[in-house]
Order: structure tokens, then C-alpha cells, then sequence
């Protein structure tokens, strides 16, 4: 089974999809959503907006990068390991 060989690998994808989200993208967007019915009250608003803005991309890019790092390695171990592997891109 694949699941075996390469759990390690697996890991390491499913992590750098949930702990780019769970730690940088949802809190940010929630403040952000708890804060916004007064915007107008807050003078500073715009500062924290900023900050919250700045955090999601961060853990965007974040997810992007350790996604592909991932996938690639586990594509390499597989081809290494005389699997037939079928990338279309």
C-alpha cells in the first residue's frame, strides 16, 4: 500500500493545507468579520485591517509553497520508486 511507504510525505501535505489555514488565515478573516459593523467608531480600523490583510497573505503563500513542496516531493518519491507517475503538467 502507498499510504505506508510514504505517510510521512502524506503528512506533510495535509499539514501544510491545515496549518496555513487553521493558524494564519482564518483568525485574521474572523477578526475581521467581528470588527467590520464598527469600522466606522474604530479610528484605527484601517491599521488593523492592514495587519489582518497582511497575516492572510502570508498564509496563503504559506499554504501555496508548502502544498507544491509537498506535492513535488512525494511525485519524486513515487517516480523514484518505479511507479508510474502521469503528471499533465
Amino acid at each position: 500500500m502507498i499510504a505506508d511507504k510514504y505517510i510521512s510525505l502524506l503528512v506533510a501535505l495535509i499539514g501544510s493545507l491545515g496549518s496555513a489555514s487553521i493558524g494564519l488565515i482564518f483568525p485574521p478573516m474572523l477578526e475581521i468579520l467581528t470588527l467590520w459593523p464598527d469600522r466606522s467608531n474604530n479610528r484605527f480600523y484601517w491599521l488593523s485591517f492592514s495587519k489582518d490583510m497582511i497575516i492572510m497573505l502570508l498564509g496563503i503563500a504559506q499554504c501555496a509553497i508548502g502544498t507544491v513542496t509537498s506535492v513535488v516531493a512525494l511525485i519524486n518519491s513515487l517516480a523514484g520508486s518505479g511507479i508510474q507517475v502521469n503528471c499533465p503538467i
